[in-house]
């Protein structure tokens, strides 16, 4: 097993400390102590395997096996956590490549609570057998598998469960748990504290007693919820509260987030309520409309980036049913001991024999060739970035991979409506490769146009040196979008209170319509660029309709060179003149 640093992420030596920076998401971690230097050092530069690893802990720091294994976990974890680190594990079977990084395990579909949305399948109470399961974890383990996740049904209620939490511990796998929180003893207590758990996430259902037991059937599950989120918090283990909106909750979820930040908790939400197995119902009778879902939506100031980002980024015509890439890695494994591609698959599971596992996995990926059939409305959608696409979910509705409920298009429209269409603008503090190259190739295109030759250098060159400017909060780059395609950029630069335009770019086939002047006014509006009264802006020579706008706009040149002008232009007078205008004819 190997590990290397996370694309996007560098490491910096600054006197005694290792400083490892997340360019992306601008986090960073500073390793002080020497067993973490030690372990940085042989991690990412000298690819020692884990096992090695374990030993020169157990040396370095005179303790056991065990707590070298709990260190090394943890600190691996929280380089996966925050997106410094990536796993590269390579197993040859039968001349394929199986990437495996992790693994959720539904230890039983038992539950001692009574939710109205739950897709588990209760006509039969299963538990997977303890031995089987160990198999299981031997297996995961020769295929340098990393994460684990027990889930359920409630994994509180599988009779093994202490067992094979400390079986999946000390044979070094990263542990993370999903449980309603209701059922954590004592016992467990005391286990988590000498093995802790590197995630839990538990799941809210209610912001007091009543709406607590109105929504699971259950007297006392609210007070030991609250009772076990705070013992668990004493530990210091990571964790997460989570719920999804239904019908049955919709009239205080916010009240439930509002709890979750009284207990200091992170909260994370979903509108999904999956198909429930077996019951070939067309949308869950607990999913809440599209309407209701567009109004959850719009409590997160960050949804226009997040579906604009998909969508630009994900228009493409692959004739595969399967797009999504978590499943090249992952796999799920039901309480009745059978393995499929995903939670969403289990009607396309295969039953588990000890030592088949790696034949299962290249089988399974089969369904990864399936092609839309010529007649399939998906086939050529390009909202499938936004509507949720997701094969098996369509299939637990209407036993068909390729027939989506008329819901998902539905909320697919209703979002290209919302956040899609039109002209928009973002800043942006990191560029995907994707958007990069898209950005690089407007300006690649007018250069031509101008009759210089660009070639794969120059485009080297100038991602890198926009990676780089990325990293100053100084330096301001947005792309600007129309119907969802990314058709602009923008750079501008603050030195001493002066803000410089530094660059703006337009694709050829947008050069003659109203963009630049919505670009203008974009700026103007910005909340990020208010604190400045006027921008300066080097224009070429050459580029008579730049020179015309702005000359139009009130610019003045305040200095010339042999190729540029460098014009002024005060936010007074752009105001002045878009007050002028309708807006709304260039938005």
């Amino acid at each position: 097993m190997k590990y290397k640093l996370a694309k996007n992420c560098e490491y910096i030596f600054d006197n005694d400390n290792i400083i490892v920076l997340n360019k992306q998401t601008k986090t960073k971690i500073i390793l002080k102590e020497d067993c973490f230097k030690d372990l940085f050092k042989w991690l990412f530069i000298e690819n020692v395997t884990d096992l090695e690893i374990i030993r020169k802990l157990s040396k370095l720091n005179n303790v056991d096996d065990l707590e070298a294994r709990a260190l090394f976990n943890s600190f691996i974890y929280e380089f996966i956590n925050r997106k410094m680190a990536v796993f590269i594990n390579r197993k040859l079977y039968k001349s394929k490549i199986i990437y495996l990084h992790s693994c959720l395990m539904e230890l039983t579909n038992s539950c001692n609570l009574r939710c109205p949305h739950c897709y588990v399948d209760k006509d039969k109470t299963q538990y997977i057998d303890f031995d089987t399961a160990k198999e299981f974890i031997n297996e995961l383990k020769d295929l340098n598998c990393n994460f684990i996740t027990l889930t359920g049904g409630e994994i509180m209620t599988y009779k093994y469960f202490k067992e094979i939490y400390k079986y999946l511990y000390d044979s070094g796998f990263i542990v993370c748990l999903n449980t309603n929180g209701s059922l954590i003893d004592d016992e467990i207590f005391e286990l988590f504290k000498k093995r802790p758990p590197c995630k839990i996430e538990i799941s809210l259902y209610g912001y007091n007693q009543k709406s607590y037991f109105e929504f699971t059937n259950n007297q006392t599950a609210y007070d030991n919820v609250l009772n076990n989120i705070s013992k668990l918090k004493d530990l210091k283990i990571n964790l997460t509260l989570k719920n999804v909106i239904t019908n049955k909750n919709k009239g205080y979820f916010s009240q439930i987030g509002v709890l979750s930040k009284q207990l200091g908790c992170q909260f994370r939400s979903d509108y999904i309520s999956f198909p429930q197995i077996n019951k070939h119902q067309t949308v869950n009778p607990e999913q809440i409309s599209v309407e209701e879902t567009l109004e959850y939506l719009s409590n997160f100031d960050t949804m226009k980036e997040i579906y604009l980002t998909k969508y630009s980024q994900n228009i493409h015509k692959s004739n595969k049913v399967f797009q999504c890439k978590k499943n090249d890695d992952t796999i799920f494994i039901d309480s009745s001991g059978n393995i499929s591609m995903c939670l969403c698959m289990q009607s396309h599971s295969i039953p588990y024999k000890n030592g088949n596992l790696a034949e299962i996995i290249l089988d399974l990926r089969k369904f990864k060739e399936l092609v839309f059939d010529k007649n399939s409305k998906c086939r050529k959608c390009n909202l499938k970035p936004l509507c949720r696409y997701c094969p098996g979910k369509f299939e637990m509705s209407t036993q068909n991979f390729q027939v989506p409920p008329n819901w998902f298009c539905e909320l697919g429209k209703k979002i290209y409506e919302k956040y899609i269409k039109g002209y928009s603008i973002l800043r942006k503090t990191y560029l995907s490769k994707t958007e990069g190259q898209l950005a690089f190739k407007i300006i690649k295109d007018n250069m031509i146009d101008l009759g210089y030759n660009i070639t794969n250098s120059d485009k080297k060159i100038w991602l890198g040196n926009l990676n780089k400017n990325l990293l100053n909060p100084d330096f301001y780059f947005y792309l600007v979008y129309k119907d969802g395609k990314i058709v602009s950029f923008v750079e501008l630069v603050k030195n001493k209170d002066k803000l410089t335009l530094s660059e703006i770019q337009i694709n050829q086939n947008n050069k003659k319509t109203r963009l630049l002047l919505y670009i203008i006014h974009s700026l103007i509006a910005n909340k990020e660029l208010l604190g400045f009264d006027e921008v300066f802006f080097n224009i070429n020579k050459n580029n008579d309709m730049s020179r015309k706008t702005f000359t139009h706009l009130g610019g003045e040149i305040v200095e010339e060179h042999e190729r540029s002008c460098l014009y002024k232009i005060s936010r007074k007078k752009i105001e002045n003149y878009l007050s002028l205008l309708t807006i709304k004819s260039i938005k």
